[in-house]
């Protein structure tokens, strides 16, 4: 018999650093499946971080902007619905998780619950965040007693809370005895310096000064604190994706705001009118297939055959990719198969 599966849900390397512990745990038990979906602008950053802990992503979701981020989990829960969903502390995937989640009527676990800074702005949206998962969450796992004592002020059953201390140690211990290499051999120094990364960049500079003031060591700050772009390929798959499943928010925001269009079909087309073309097709088709695909480094080809009733049209699309957008589209149809298959397909007016 197979086990009951937990989805476990990150958008950030911070999230895919506190769940991984918890991930770990849940396999040694035996007791459940941990399945980690990676989300968010840059999913591929949560794979980086968990292949750390020697995990790897179950599934990935392009999740945003915030309403595509809940449609798309609604639409995964949908065919594949687990026993319950781990979502952590205060962030925007979390707050989609937990809603999308509530709403097929999935228990909620809510990791890091309880943090409470009496202000909403105080950081926001994190605060908001937080207070409107604990709404939804069926389990408040607290790192601290202060916590879970938030959690009781706001009236959350106490035998729905539990206090189950920082899973940021249980990160770091997992790490701490392994020698990874390091692309900075200065982190190996005999004088042992200090490693910093913080969640915020506005905090680095400050965190620094400190450290090396108090602390009397050298600091190394992180080499790339914001977070790379979605590399073509990902971005390709996930555009496809999208508009084959009729997606339209995804794919809009894949799309760079100046993006190129152009195709054969014999009138000009800007953006929104490729986006509804593309709708329509995923609509009518009975069934839409990427047959081929080539990606480079700044674009891509691919190649689908659009099914129909009573036949199947080909169609070609050229992608240029720019700072994890796509700044152009040239699409090459089967113009007689789309005139025979899907008529009306193109609004003539």
């Amino acid at each position: 018999m197979s086990l009951p599966e937990v989805h476990l849900i990150g958008g950030t390397r911070a999230e895919a650093v506190r769940l991984a512990p918890l991930a770990t745990a849940m396999r040694a038990a035996g007791r459940l499946t941990p399945a980690l979906i990676a989300g968010g602008r840059h999913p591929a950053l949560v794979t980086h971080a968990l292949a750390v802990f020697d995990l790897a992503v179950d599934v990935t979701l392009i999740t945003e902007p915030f309403p595509a981020m809940v449609q798309r989990l609604i639409t995964l829960w949908t065919r594949r619905r687990p026993a319950a969903v781990i979502v952590q502390d205060d962030t925007t995937t979390g707050l989609a998780g937990a809603l999308a989640a509530a709403w097929h009527r999935i228990p909620v676990v809510h990791l890091e619950a309880g943090a409470r800074s009496g202000d909403l702005d105080a950081p926001f949206p994190d605060v908001a965040n937080r207070r409107l998962v604990a709404q939804l969450a069926a389990l408040h796992l607290a790192p601290t007693p202060l916590a879970a004592m938030n959690l009781l002020d706001e009236h959350i059953a106490t035998d729905e809370v539990l206090i189950t201390a920082n899973p940021m140690v249980d990160a770091t211990l997992a790490v701490a005895g392994r020698r990874s290499p390091y692309e900075n051999a200065e982190v190996l120094a005999p004088h042992r310096p200090v490693v910093v990364a913080t969640h915020r960049d506005e905090s680095l500079d400050r965190i620094l000064q400190v450290v090396e003031r108090h602390a009397g060591r050298e600091t190394i700050p992180p080499g790339q604190s914001n977070p790379p772009v979605m590399r073509t390929e990902d971005l390709v798959d996930f555009y496809a994706e999208s508009w084959i499943s009729g997606d339209r928010h995804t794919v809009r925001y894949l799309l760079a705001p100046d993006a190129e269009v152009e195709w054969n079909l014999g009138l000009a087309i800007d953006e929104e009118e490729l986006v509804d073309t593309l709708n329509r097709i995923a609509i009518f088709a009975d069934g839409v297939t990427v047959v081929s695909k080539s990606c480079g480094e700044d674009g891509a080809v691919l190649v689908y055959d659009c099914a129909a009733p009573f036949g199947t049209a080909r169609m070609v699309e050229f992608l240029s990719v720019a700072g994890g957008r796509i700044t152009g589209v040239r699409q090459i149809f089967d113009v007689v198969a789309i005139d025979r298959y899907f008529p009306g397909l193109v609004d003539d007016e």
